[in-house]
């Protein structure tokens, strides 16, 4: 029996399988061993729990959304992100009162009190609402041509400079850019040619993407600019300057972000009636409105929400159209976690 295994060993044959044996077992071993290899689908990272935040909004109430669907189109957005946490925790009565001492304004004590502080002058005003982190800045239209797109966005830059905001964290929004025209101390749609001012909107992004606070279904951050490049307007959301990076997280995909909204996960941004009959593009939603019946969601982005924990999530932000609760059309936004469920508590 020995001589038969010695024998073997003497054989190429043998040899020649063993070798092709090892080199199977040694091309399977490297194979798993590859950077990038695609992980197995049930496993993820080990990450700490992220409390979901609060979206308040009190005529929401206890609203009902069901039979959503959502028929967009779907963007490249990636597959995972970061957490943000503010670097500050920003004293909104400090920065209204430094706009204030740059153009020498008085507070109006009469009309300010614990949640609204009003700021004036005889060509300018000044008003910070604290329930909603809004300031508004004004200061009489300019009635004289509007000025060039490119120094409008230079006195932009300058004014926000000016009351010490960094211009480089906000984006223009080239799509939104109109033309209007001064009137009564309103502003009116204008064509091109008779237009004195120029309305610029700016979004405030991390990691390119856009920051989104409740009451700016729109942009945080809109200049009005005059003849002269005149400032004549300003309103914003005020916002924390500076932002750390925290934990990233894996992204749960909109066909699960559009499952866990008829579960009762998305909570409502924005609800109004449609009634172009009322001469109006919006009116408001009645309290008695118990719910949708059904939406068709066809718009989606994919947005950094802030919230008064001064951390910023991924959040999908859906919009578009629904029924309501007593069978009339309604347009709706509609805010989910962009991370993925499981990490949130």
């Amino acid at each position: 029996m020995i001589n038969k295994i010695k024998n073997l060993f003497k054989k190429p044959a043998f040899w020649l399988i063993m070798i092709l044996i090892v080199l199977i077992v040694g091309l399977a071993w490297l194979t798993n061993q590859t950077p990038g290899r695609k992980p197995s689908p049930t496993s993820q990272p080990n990450l700490p729990l992220v409390k979901k935040p609060t979206v308040k909004n009190d005529s929401q109430g206890q609203f009902q959304i069901q039979n959503i669907r959502f028929s967009g189109k779907r963007p490249d957005f990636p597959q995972k992100l970061a957490l943000y946490q503010a670097a500050e925790n920003p004293d909104m009565i400090s920065f209204c009162q430094t706009i204030a001492d740059l153009f020498k304004l008085q507070e109006n004590r009469l009309v300010s009190d614990d949640f609204f502080r009003f700021w004036q002058s005889e060509n300018y005003s000044l008003n910070c609402d604290l329930r909603q982190n809004l300031v508004r800045f004004n200061q009489e239209p300019s009635l004289g041509k509007k000025p060039d797109l490119t120094k409008a966005q230079e006195a932009v830059s300058n004014f926000a400079s000016q009351i010490k905001l960094n211009p480089d964290q906000f984006e223009l929004d080239q799509e939104s850019i109109s033309y209007l025209k001064s009137g009564g101390g309103e502003y009116l749609p204008s064509d091109f040619e008779k237009a004195t001012t120029i309305k610029l909107n700016y979004q405030k992004k991390l990691d390119s993407w856009p920051i989104f606070q409740l009451g700016t279904n729109t942009f945080p951050f809109t200049v009005w600019v005059g003849s002269e490049n005149r400032i004549s307007k300003t309103v914003f959301k005020f916002l924390p300057q500076e932002f750390e990076k925290q934990e990233t997280y894996p992204l749960t995909s909109l066909d699960q972000a559009i499952t866990l909204i008829n579960q009762g996960q998305g909570q409502i941004t924005f609800l109004h009636y449609s009634s172009k009959s009322q001469g109006n593009d919006y009116s408001e939603i009645p309290l008695n409105i118990t719910g949708l019946k059904s939406a068709n969601l066809d718009q989606v982005q994919l947005v950094y929400f802030y919230s008064q924990e001064d951390i910023l999530i991924p959040h999908y932000l859906f919009s578009g159209k629904g029924v309501a609760s007593d069978q009339k059309a309604v347009i709706l936004s509609i805010i989910i976690p962009a991370i993925s469920p499981e990490y949130l508590e």
